[in-house]
């Protein structure tokens, strides 16, 4: 889950890629492009991680006091011992907070205002802010070169959304929403070691993570009209044209929720095969089962290429395929019933 956001710093990166990019520099990651890999994928390749904030237990801080939005989510808002609360003052983070584009996850959220050092003690030096489980923590104290606030707060915001948000078999908050993350190739990516999911550190740039936060803030700065900061914390692979930023808010305002379904009932000869092709797939499970006399099976195949050998029941990841063959085979012949189904952990 993401944590010390460093706006406005450029991170020193390490040659990451292929090819020989050299320190402070990344190339820039192909266009998004589907490809038909093995629906296998690689064991131990993903890397998921969730941050708690654990070290902001040692600064004291007031009662949380709830507040409104002018659309009645309730955003809970706390001091720093270093302050003296204000309302006036937290009011105004939180009608920031509602002029997002946002859906309910944004009641219940904690804000934390603390003073810039203790910001980076909780986030981590040259932090500006961060975000863990439903808590979010920002300075209240301007500071010269930072971004403004309300650009730091989207971003946090946009780990936000995505902490409330699905993508099977994998953590949204660390590989971004299901739209999101289909379109940015984000499975196929991390699998070739060009994407590091929850990296916090040295691969930062690379962590889609952090690609959708900072979409979703060029996300509210396009609409609310901010001036433009520039794009400088993440690679620029992330950076969303009109088409993502068409998904990133579809995933805020329509988020995936649940997996679909393909049901097709039959009847085949003795050694009878019939495929069914199934396009537009989404990054993660796959499962098919077929019902039927003995010696009646289904397969996943690319290509012609069986990848998922015949059997009653069969799963696998999709990472980065188009489409895929589903196929039924009957040894003996008669009547059969298929379900196939997507982004089901449970197949």
């Amino acid at each position: 889950m993401a944590s010390a956001v460093r706006i406005g710093v450029a991170l020193a990166l390490l040659a990451l890629f292929a090819g020989g990019a050299s320190a402070g520099s990344v190339r820039r990651l192909e266009p998004y492009k589907p490809s038909a890999v093995n629906l296998v994928v690689p064991g131990g390749t993903f890397r998921e991680g969730h941050v708690r904030p654990d070290r902001a237990k040692h600064v004291l801080d007031s009662p949380p006091v709830a507040y409104r939005t002018a659309d009645g989510m309730t955003v809970y808002i706390s001091f720093s011992d270093s302050y003296t609360p204000d309302p006036a003052a937290a009011q105004t983070y939180v009608d920031l907070l509602g002029s997002y584009t946002h859906k309910n996850e944004l009641n219940g959220l904690r804000l934390f205002i603390y003073t810039p050092a203790e910001i980076g003690a909780v986030c981590g030096t040259n932090a500006v802010a961060c975000y863990g489980s439903d808590r979010m923590f920002v300075s209240g104290t301007p500071v010269a070169g930072d971004p403004p606030v309300e650009q730091v707060l989207a971003h946090e915001y946009g780990h936000h959304i995505a902490n409330h948000r699905l993508n099977p078999p994998w953590p949204a908050v660390d590989w971004g929403p299901k739209h999101w993350a289909n379109r940015m190739s984000v499975c196929k990516y991390t699998a070739a070691g060009l994407m590091f999911p929850g990296d916090e550190g040295v691969h930062y740039a690379q962590n889609p993570g952090e690609g959708w936060a900072e979409g979703y803030r060029k996300l509210i700065q396009v609409k609310l009209g901010w001036a433009d900061i520039g794009w400088n914390i993440v690679d620029d692979y992330f950076d969303p044209d009109p088409g993502a930023l068409q998904l990133i808010d579809l995933d805020v305002t329509q988020p995936w929720q649940h997996s679909t379904k393909f049901v097709a009932n039959g009847k085949l000869k003795r050694g009878g095969v019939r495929r069914y092709k199934r396009r537009s797939l989404y990054d993660g499970p796959v499962t098919a089962r077929v019902a039927g006399p003995r010696g009646t099976t289904v397969s996943l195949s690319v290509g012609g290429k069986v990848v998922r050998a015949p059997a009653r029941r069969v799963s696998g990841v999709n990472c980065g395929l188009s489409s895929l063959t589903v196929v039924v085979r009957s040894k003996l012949g008669g009547r059969y019933h298929l379900v196939e189904t997507q982004d089901d952990e449970n197949g």
